[in-house]
């Protein structure tokens, strides 16, 4: 997870063996949204397609997304951190 400040401005997952062995490393622009769900659904109703569901991962909700072009990316619903207790 790569901060500025305490924002959360980007990350990075390293490609272990758990990846299939052909995968290439990539960039993938992820989208904050209020709903990674809601956002998921309007996706296929508008002609894009969901190819990863949303899913809970460390930081929020995300989803794996690709629009009518072809262009693929993912939208997060990002986690709100805790308040510490009194």
């Amino acid at each position: 997870v790569w901060k500025r400040g305490d924002r959360l401005v980007g990350g990075a997952i390293e490609m272990d063996e758990s990846w299939p062995e052909d995968t290439q490393p990539q960039w993938m622009v992820y989208i904050a949204t209020a709903d990674c769900d809601e956002t998921a659904r309007r996706c296929g109703e508008l002609g894009g397609t969901v190819w990863h569901p949303p899913d809970d991962i460390g930081p929020g909700r995300c989803a794996l997304l690709e629009d009518p072009a072809g262009g693929a990316f993912s939208v997060i619903t990002l986690r709100r951190p805790e308040a510490p207790s009194p």
